[in-house]
């Protein structure tokens, strides 16, 4: 399936939010926020949101500044 991870397409073989997020090395991350198709998802639900064709996922990292 096809979908849309900050703006560059990738073709997936997953099946939830958490596991895409697990390979491309985010969910170890903190101060993350991730947003599937404008919705901000809950760390607790991403393990059973499911990932459809052209979905679209925003990861926002937090920094740090003055």
């Amino acid at each position: 399936m096809t979908i849309s991870l900050n703006g560059n397409v990738v073709e997936a073989t997953f099946n939830t939010l958490e596991s895409i997020l697990q390979v491309e090395g985010y969910v170890e991350k903190k101060g993350i926020a991730v947003a599937l198709n404008d919705e901000v998802v809950p760390k607790a639900r991403w393990s059973v949101t499911t990932l459809n064709e052209n979905d679209k996922i925003i990861v926002i990292t937090a920094t740090q500044g003055g």
